[in-house]
């Protein structure tokens, strides 16, 4: 796939992409996360949860590389479809028009 933004939805039918489509409501589910489990205040620690994500998607969850956030706080997870590291550069979080969490594939 050519770099450039695209949705997740339209990422995940790309060839080698289906994967995404199974991390789409974690996307959002996780954006939530984000900002109401860190104090007000704190926007450098919601920076590095965020970008711990695009590890965590491909189940990298210690030696993060922005120290405020270094792993990942959850316990043993069950084995699910992780995306290939490498697969996913970076991913744009933010809040549609309608106040919903979404994310845009910048890149894979």
């Amino acid at each position: 796939m050519a770099c450039g933004k695209v949705s997740l939805e339209e990422a995940s039918k790309k060839g080698g992409c289906s994967v995404i489509s199974s991390w789409m409501k974690g996307v959002r589910r996780h954006l939530y996360w984000y900002a109401t489990s860190t104090k007000g205040g704190f926007s450098s620690l919601i920076i590095a949860k965020c970008k711990s994500f695009v590890r965590h998607v491909a189940n990298v969850h210690s030696d993060h590389p922005d120290e405020l956030y270094a792993e990942c706080n959850h316990g043993n997870l069950e084995e699910r479809m992780w995306i290939k590291r490498g697969k996913v550069a970076r991913l744009k979080l933010y809040w549609n028009k309608n106040n919903k969490a979404n994310a845009v594939l910048v890149s894979v």
